[in-house]
């Protein structure tokens, strides 16, 4: 039989309604059925060029370069600001006659991922599909615009439309930052472009394979077949009251998913790499911070994860390696220092500055407060739990492989900072 799993620990007592298990086991099988046929399929259908030459969620190499290169009016593609023109209608409630003649498009200008000049406006693109926000960095954007004497338009371009961080906010009110998303805004856009692109084979072609890379990143890419035949399988005998079950326990799968992550990566860097745990108040994981993380709790910890201390120094600090949850379902490590065993540190101007030079020169310099080193993503969401990898966190065989590989890369990134301490 199968029974509610809750989300807490503290929760087991209480249990769902029960149904019969082979039941649900019977929807998975045909199910699982269904995902080999059209796994086929796409591999034999899947060839985007966009993943070939680049990752497919590279914000600056791959798309904020191929929007910009649309949005260009003297871009390749020939369209003049045709391009330009429809981007504004899906993206702001203003016409684009009232924008003046545009003089500048340019990917990564001031570090800004998309900047585009008018003779009237100033538009900030923030491009942010996987990478975490910055200290401050919309407001440092918003101020370099402001000194063109310009009305300003920021946007904050994401996977689905999410709100920045109030770190990168700083002292902006959200008010002035326009949310657009790739699920919808980007989609629309890119259909739109397609439909003009008709006549020009190797644009529409293009385009084309950049809106099924889209559709891939905000997990629209099932096609209607397959979805003909899922809605086919519901609609036999008691399959959807049975997979309404699984349904309500999705929540909960997403917290016991996160929670296996955190063990399986402390018993591997511990027990297997020989690092040693610190645990840091406000910091460090916890079933309480997974359960306000999965449910979206208005007092939830945004940043916590786990600490793995490499070096001590002078019995005062850690040079750790801190594995984080983030703002925008983001998760990503690198090098930090904790003080006394349990306070992270925000770095002072001046302090470990030894430290951060070498961190300079072996490329690894973050100007971030709280790291010493740039972090590297890992590939896995747990908020929208929407990909493969992240959900097969329940399964301990592809757990421990995942976390193995993942902290055999972890190793190599010490190794190299540690290289430039050692020199």
């Amino acid at each position: 039989m199968l029974d509610v799993i809750p989300c807490k620990p503290s929760q087991h007592n209480k249990l769902s309604n029960m149904t019969d298990y082979r039941e649900l086991q019977k929807i998975l099988d045909k199910t699982e059925l269904l995902r080999l046929k059209y796994s086929l399929f796409y591999k034999k259908n899947s060839f985007n060029i966009f993943q070939v030459l680049k990752k497919g969620d590279d914000e600056v190499n791959v798309h904020s370069n191929f929007i910009s290169e649309l949005l260009n009016p003297k871009g390749s593609h020939g369209k003049e600001d045709i391009f330009l023109r429809l981007f504004i209608e899906q993206t702001l409630d203003i016409t684009y006659e009232s924008l003046g003649n545009c003089l500048l498009v340019r990917p990564e200008h001031q570090n800004i991922d998309i900047y585009i000049e008018f003779d009237k406006t100033i538009i900030v693109i923030e491009n942010k599909i996987h990478a975490q926000d910055q200290y401050r960095q919309l407001e440092r954007y918003y101020e370099y615009a402001k000194l063109k004497n310009k009305p300003i338009y920021l946007m904050y371009l994401t996977l689905d439309g999410k709100e920045p961080s109030s770190d990168s906010l700083g002292n902006l009110s959200i008010d002035v930052v326009t949310l657009i998303s790739y699920k919808y805004e980007v989609l629309n856009w890119i259909t739109a472009c397609i439909k003009e692109a008709a006549l020009n084979p190797s644009l529409r072609e293009a385009t084309y394979q950049y809106l099924d890379l889209i559709k891939y990143l905000t997990g629209q890419s099932m096609s209607a077949e397959n979805r003909k035949d899922i809605i086919s399988l519901l609609k036999t005998g008691d399959n959807a009251k049975n997979a309404l079950q699984i349904q309500k326990n999705w929540i909960h799968a997403k917290w016991y998913a996160q929670k296996y992550f955190w063990e399986e990566l402390k018993q591997h860097l511990t027990a297997n790499k020989g690092y040693y745990e610190l645990i840091v108040p406000k910091f460090t994981y916890s079933s309480n911070y997974i359960d306000g993380y999965v449910h979206r709790q208005r007092s939830r910890k945004i940043h916590y994860g786990f600490f793995a201390g490499i070096k001590n120094i002078d019995n005062k600090y850690d040079i750790c390696l801190y594995t984080e949850i983030g703002h925008n379902d983001d998760l990503y490590y690198g090098l930090g220092i904790v003080e006394d065993k349990t306070i992270r540190v925000n770095r002072k101007e001046n302090q470990f500055e030894d430290i951060i030079e070498k961190m300079r020169k072996a490329n690894l310099y973050s100007p971030n407060q709280y790291w010493i080193t740039s972090t590297k993503r890992i590939p896995l969401r747990f908020y929208s739990f929407d990909d493969e990898d992240t959900v097969s966190m329940l399964n301990q065989d592809f757990r421990n492989a995942f976390v193995k590989s993942l902290t055999d890369e972890m190793s190599i990134f010490i190794e190299e900072a540690f290289k430039e301490q050692n020199n």
